[in-house]
């Protein structure tokens, strides 16, 4: 089975750029292809859009100018298609093909097709497309320069390997023997380390409470109370008060 080039393939694809992308990109002779300054794509083809602002009969072909930028060379089998008398200036058009150097100093388009643009929001609409597929530019070039609170610089030194260079200390000075602590798992020990052999987290052992027999002394005396004789003293008091009442009525 055949392995699958992206990039290779990539070169073969229309990509959506503005005109100046393909203005100021540069050839590559080794790979055929053009390079753009201003992001990371290589292209054979591409997508323009703009307005028609000259033209010009060659001997073979016919060329118009795009926005007085870039030229479009327009081979005889555009010319006989539907709608290739709208190429004309002032007409806005969307157009595609292949990007060739000429005369060796000026980048040119060969129109493969094309489409009259009727809206005027179809410029924009383009310019919003190219900006939705360019590449991604992004400033991190080391999956390892995100830096958690655990990331900060640890005294724990592990394999050479599991370290990154400081982005911020001179390699050659004399402090540059400190090594940064990697991400996650390795990052993390020496904090947790430090969290489990906090003093405040050490168990303190208390000695036991004794009782003082001193405490209870002015109860003792309850012990030797016949609780049942006073309840029938009152009981008898009470009678004893009711029959006299009763008496003397």
């Amino acid at each position: 089975s055949q392995v699958l080039n992206i990039a290779e393939e990539n070169l073969h694809c229309h990509h959506l750029l503005f005109i100046q992308d393909v203005t100021s990109s540069t050839y590559d002779p080794h790979k055929d292809c053009f390079h753009t300054k201003t992001i990371n794509l290589s292209f054979r083809r591409a997508k323009l859009n703009g307005i028609i602002v000259a033209q010009e009969s060659l001997l073979s072909n016919s060329c118009i100018w795009l926005g007085n930028v870039i030229r479009v060379i327009l081979p005889k089998s555009i010319l006989k298609r539907p709608y290739a008398d709208q190429l004309q200036i002032s007409n806005n058009v969307t157009l595609f093909g292949k990007i060739q150097l000429y005369n060796d100093t000026e980048l040119v388009i060969e129109c493969a097709g094309f489409n009259i643009e009727d809206s005027e929001a179809s410029e924009m609409y383009h310019w919003l497309k190219v900006l939705q597929n360019r590449p991604k530019v992004t400033a991190t070039v080391d999956k390892n320069m995100f830096y958690s609170l655990s990331s900060l610089p640890s005294p724990t030194r592990l394999l050479k390997e599991n370290f990154m260079q400081s982005p911020i200390r001179d390699i050659n000075s004399k402090n540059a023997g400190f090594q940064w602590s990697p991400d996650h798992a390795f990052a993390t020990s020496t904090p947790i380390r430090s969290v489990h052999e906090s003093p405040l987290r050490k168990i303190t052992h208390r000695p036991l409470q004794i009782d003082d027999d001193d405490d209870d002394d002015e109860f003792v005396d309850f012990g030797s109370i016949d609780f049942g004789a006073l309840e029938n003293n009152a009981l008898l008091e009470k009678s004893n008060n009711k029959r006299k009442f009763d008496f003397n009525d």
